[in-house]
Order: C-alpha cells, then sequence, then structure tokens
C-alpha cells in the first residue's frame, strides 16, 4: 500500500469516446505501480459513438474514471461545447501528467494551449502530444502554418508519442527532439484477435458452413469485404462502381458491405439503381469482436476504397489479402506490393482491375499474407502500443 502522504503521481488521459476495441490498451495502460492513470470522458449528450463502452463498463475493467459533461454555448449563431469542468477537475486534482485525447476543451486549439501553457507555467503539469501523422504534406504555405502551429500552439507538449517511424521522422525533422518522441504503432487488441482466430480456425466446421449459408452465399461465390463505418471520407461509392465493372467479368463474386452511416441509405438506392441488388449485401455496423472475425475469414478480399483504419488489421492478422488507397494514419502498415495493393484515390477502373488481378493470384496473395503476418509480429501489436506510451509517461515522470 502506498504511503498517504507520498501518493502516487496522477496521470490523466482525455478522450471523446473509449471504442470497444481499444479497452485492453487502457486497461494495460492503468495498471503501474508508478502512477494512478484516469481516463477523463469528455461527452456530448448530442450524439453517442456506436461501439464506445458506457462508464459502468469502463470500471469494470478496473480502469478509474471520470465522466465530465459538456456544456453547449451559441456563439455567432453557431452551437458549440465546451468542457469548462475539465479546468476545475485539473486544478483542484493536480494530475502530474496529461495525455491529449484529440478533444478541443474551448472549441479552439488557440484557447486550449494557452490554458495549458498556464497550467505548465503555474502547475508545473507535463504533457504528451499524440501524433497520427498528416493525410499529405501540403505546400510551403501550408508546412509554415505548421510550423507555427507546432512551435508556438502545441509547444507546452513535453513528449509526443507516434502511430509509426513516419510520423515520429517527421516530427523529430521540424518539430521536436527525437529524444522526446515515443513510436506507439497504433493497434487493436492484437493479441485477442490471434485467440479468436485460432479458436473459430479450430470449430470451423461447427460455423463457416451455416454462417455463409445465413448470408446466402454460395460455396463457390467469392466475397468482396468493406468493413468499416459508412462515411463521405470511407468512399464507398468508388467501391460500389469498380464492383459494378466487375460484374461483367467475373460471374462468381459477391460483395459484402458491413457498416452503419448516416449515408448508407443511399449507398442502398445507389445499388438498386445498377441492378445489383441479388450481388450485393448489407449487414448493420458489428461491434462484436468474434462477429466481425467470421466476416473476415469468409472473405476473400478487403477493398479500403477510402481512409483506412485499423480495420486493416483485422485482415492481417485473420490472413486476407487487401487492396487500399494510399491515405490514411495505418498507411505504414499497408505497403504496396508487400503486403497490399494500392490504388489511386477516387479511381474505381484501376480498383476493379487490382481486384480482377489479385483475385486469380495465389502466389501473390500467399505473399501479401505472410508479410502481414511478420509486421504485426514486429511492429503494430498491441505490446509495442502499450509500450510506446508507457515509456513517455514514465520519461515525463523521472
Amino acid at each position: 500500500m502506498n504511503n498517504i502522504s507520498n501518493p502516487l503521481p496522477k496521470v490523466i488521459h482525455y478522450q471523446r469516446e473509449i471504442p470497444h476495441y481499444k479497452i485492453e490498451f487502457f486497461k494495460n495502460l492503468s495498471i503501474s505501480a508508478k502512477y494512478n492513470y484516469t481516463i477523463i470522458l469528455l461527452t456530448d449528450s448530442s450524439y453517442t459513438y456506436p461501439g464506445s463502452l458506457s462508464i459502468d463498463e469502463i470500471k469494470d475493467y478496473g480502469i478509474s474514471c471520470v465522466v465530465i459533461q459538456g456544456r453547449t454555448v451559441k456563439l455567432f449563431r453557431k452551437k458549440f461545447v465546451i468542457y469548462p469542468e475539465f479546468i476545475k477537475y485539473i486544478i483542484t486534482q493536480k494530475p502530474k501528467v496529461i495525455m491529449e485525447g484529440g478533444v478541443k476543451i474551448f472549441n479552439s486549439i488557440v484557447l486550449d494551449s494557452i490554458m495549458f501553457f498556464y497550467l505548465k507555467l503555474f502547475y508545473g503539469t507535463k504533457f504528451v502530444l499524440g501524433f497520427s501523422g498528416f493525410g499529405s504534406n501540403g505546400g510551403y504555405l501550408k508546412k509554415f502554418f505548421r510550423i507555427l502551429k507546432f512551435k508556438l500552439i502545441l509547444g507546452y507538449n513535453d513528449v509526443a508519442v507516434t502511430y509509426g517511424d513516419n510520423a515520429k521522422y517527421y516530427l523529430a525533422k521540424h518539430y521536436f527532439n527525437s529524444e522526446n518522441i515515443y513510436v506507439a504503432y497504433n493497434s487493436l487488441d492484437s493479441a485477442l484477435i490471434m485467440k479468436i482466430k485460432q479458436k473459430l480456425l479450430t470449430e470451423k466446421n461447427d460455423w463457416y458452413y451455416d454462417f455463409r449459408e445465413k448470408l446466402s452465399l454460395k460455396i463457390n461465390e467469392r466475397v468482396i469485404l468493406f468493413l468499416a463505418r459508412i462515411t463521405p471520407n470511407k468512399k464507398l461509392d468508388i467501391l460500389i462502381e469498380a464492383f459494378h465493372k466487375l460484374q461483367n467479368k467475373m460471374k462468381d463474386i459477391k460483395l459484402l458491405i458491413v457498416g452503419d452511416g448516416k449515408d448508407k441509405k443511399k449507398y442502398q438506392d445507389d445499388i438498386a439503381n445498377l441492378g445489383m441488388e441479388s450481388n450485393v449485401i448489407f449487414i448493420d455496423g458489428c461491434y462484436d469482436d468474434i462477429q466481425v472475425a467470421k466476416y473476415f475469414f469468409i472473405a476473400d478480399m478487403v477493398v479500403y476504397p477510402g481512409w483506412i483504419s485499423l480495420s486493416t488489421q483485422f485482415a492481417m492478422i485473420i490472413g486476407v489479402p487487401f487492396i487500399t488507397v494510399p491515405l490514411g494514419n495505418e498507411l505504414e502498415y499497408c505497403i504496396d506490393g508487400y503486403n497490399c495493393l494500392h490504388f489511386e484515390i477516387d479511381n474505381p477502373n484501376e480498383l476493379a482491375d487490382k481486384v480482377e488481378y489479385l483475385m486469380d493470384n495465389d502466389e501473390l496473395k500467399k505473399r501479401f499474407i505472410l508479410n502481414s503476418y511478420k509486421i504485426i509480429d514486429e511492429k503494430a501489436n498491441i505490446d509495442n502500443k502499450i509500450a510506446g506510451y508507457r515509456n513517455a509517461i514514465l520519461r515525463l515522470l523521472n
């Protein structure tokens, strides 16, 4: 038991949501004999994230969690959500380390930075910046404003944690001392997915054929899978257009779309207008890892036509070849010609060609799968992600 007169330093990690697939990361990060870790959930009553855990579910995992409700304010006919109670919490609890979670406290990165500079100056608070990377480096003007942003606005941060080596290199080149940058390769709970994979393989005869039958998939039909939130940046329309072209060449393929989103009805109407209802299967969003793994198991290929996400890890761990655009935070683990194929953004013709080429190239698919296993084993796994964040915290505490 810790001496009451000498309590462990407090570390808080503010977040907007805790998706179910990140719980193992937060649980392991909270287990330490050197600090007290608390998740701060900055909530907005106007929106609930699908698949997110409630505070009670988070606490059931043994994680300290505090909910701070945002306040809606109106300014110039626009509504904003701010979190003044978060500042009160920081001042009263005096955390030693604050880890950012991609939420604007006062709806302005400039106002937030002024507040954090104040906390740093008067309370000695240390800050950890999470940096996933840039979608595009842009031109000289964008680079100039980025330098201002990192040097002036985000200058209160003491260390940075990046999703990969590319993001670390970029920060070290322009903004941070490399000794103050820690790599935490972004990852799902890779250990859990591997266990699920082994269990499903062992019990394949008990579920595989029935699962396909429930989806009205014949045994000889090949499946192209899209599994993600259906949002504009996921570019499902590009995949639908490519699939329409493929139907004239490949008679034994089906498109399986798993996800929810406000544009889902629009895409369903597009498919109906193209006369493809019989070859496209829509499934509601799924947040159960075993069920998600089954969708990947029955897929012959996965396509990411827009901004890629951590869903790629399911493909890499289960062992399914995939095609993607070169855009997204996880691009570092999706290497063209090594473990996947890239196609040009917004180019359904090239996507259709790449699908047709890869689908019938068994040697290439096998090589891609083996190389994906290697990336998961060496880099993009839950252990490396936890270690990166934990090392950043300990650096500041020491």
